[in-house]
């Protein structure tokens, strides 16, 4: 009997590759979204694609809708891709029905996702992290400015709310609160890198690792290339350091800065991240979901989001005096399925709009309605 799988954050373009590659594996994927999603729901490979509320904006209908659709579908797997994970994990520590969600308890979920908690683990752990200060009432105005440090909010995501050496003055007009907290970490000097491991029971079963060579204002990359060698080697055991001590079940992405010698762990994403385009098609991601040892090497050729690369990537290398030219391999379009391109595109324009009518970046408004920022009131 075919088994059926649910995806959820289907605005995304992992959850697009992801659903190509539960499909290679041989599963009927359904994804869902509380988005218009069109980037999936043009496409030819989900069975369907459901909305449902969004969890910021009413948790209880989220939940009711989950759950009816769990109860529909009586899915084999849910692998989240956004920050509706936390969501999902909340209503299943509820008693909410939520199906077999690929994801750890909502405490490691968090512990991961807040920047003081992670730096914490990652120092006890002997990993390398830059000294990291949770910050919970505002700052001084007085005094030197922070030159060599970054101040960011303690659940902030995309490089979102980040302030590189800011000043007195700057850093004394954020507020932290202890419900909503901030960090200061020392800055690292280097090249950022990201990975992205799927874990089942502590163990790694798919690992890449990259980098983003062209990124949204917001920090949200759209062009990705290969880390090389060393740098893939650090981030790997790194990864099998955190996953084994957690034990955990799920998706596990880490940031860090890379000197040459050390990478430098800033920050960590307990959900898909871009690192699925290196992995996904023809059902590799899906076996190492289910528990087997993906045996795919990551291509180590560059990967980008078209629709970006054709507006905000030709308008960026104009910028630097650069030819524009496209390199690598579209992850959104696929051959005889090329709808989905217009979808993502159709999909920025709402968020655009969205974007102005709250006075918030781009990249934020992708977040606006499924974005968790802990439970500290």
């Amino acid at each position: 009997m075919t088994q059926t799988a649910l995806i959820t954050g289907a605005r995304s373009p992992a959850a697009l590759d992801l659903a190509r590659d539960l499909t290679a594996a041989g599963l009927v994927v359904h994804m869902a979204d509380s988005s218009p999603a069109r980037i999936a729901r043009w496409s030819h490979t989900p069975a369907a694609v459901h909305r449902h509320a969004s969890p910021v904006q009413n948790r209880d209908r989220f939940r009711q809708d989950i759950a009816a659709l769990v109860a529909r579908l009586r899915p084999a797997i849910v692998v989240p891709t956004c920050e509706e994970i936390f969501h999902l994990a909340a209503a299943r520590e509820d008693g909410i029905e939520v199906g077999p969600l690929f994801a750890p308890d909502l405490a490691t979920l968090d512990r991961l996702h807040a920047k003081d908690s992670f730096n914490a683990l990652a120092l006890s752990l002997g990993l390398d992290a830059p000294v990291t200060t949770l910050i919970t009432s505002p700052l001084a105005e007085t005094g030197p400015a922070l030159d060599g440090h970054v101040l960011k909010a303690c659940y902030s995501r995309f490089g979102l709310a980040a302030m590189i050496a800011p000043s007195r003055a700057a850093a004394a007009a954020i507020r932290p609160t202890r419900a909503l907290p901030w960090v200061l970490q020392a800055r690292v000097d280097g090249v950022e890198h990201s990975s992205y491991a799927v874990v089942v029971g502590g163990r790694i079963t798919a690992f890449s690792a990259y980098r983003s060579t062209l990124s949204l204002s917001g920090g949200a990359g759209y062009a990705f290339r290969p880390a090389p060698d060393g740098v893939r080697d650090r981030l790997l055991g790194a990864s099998r350091a955190v996953a084994g001590h957690l034990g955990m079940t799920g998706q596990l992405a880490l940031d860090a800065i890379d000197d040459g010698t050390r990478s430098w762990l800033i920050e960590c994403n307990p959900r898909a991240t871009s690192g699925v385009h290196l992995m996904a098609g023809v059902g590799h991601l899906a076996r190492a979901m289910l528990g087997c040892v993906s045996r795919s090497t990551p291509g180590k050729d560059d990967r980008h989001l078209l629709p970006m690369m054709l507006s905000w990537g030709v308008m960026d290398q104009l910028r630097r005096g650069r030819r524009p030219r496209l390199t690598g391999r579209d992850v959104i379009g696929a051959p005889g399925d090329r709808m989905p391109l217009l979808g993502a595109v159709a999909d920025t324009i709402g968020f655009a709009v969205s974007s102005v009518r709250h006075r918030i970046s781009l990249t934020g408004a992708t977040t606006r309605d499924i974005e968790w920022n802990g439970d500290r009131a």
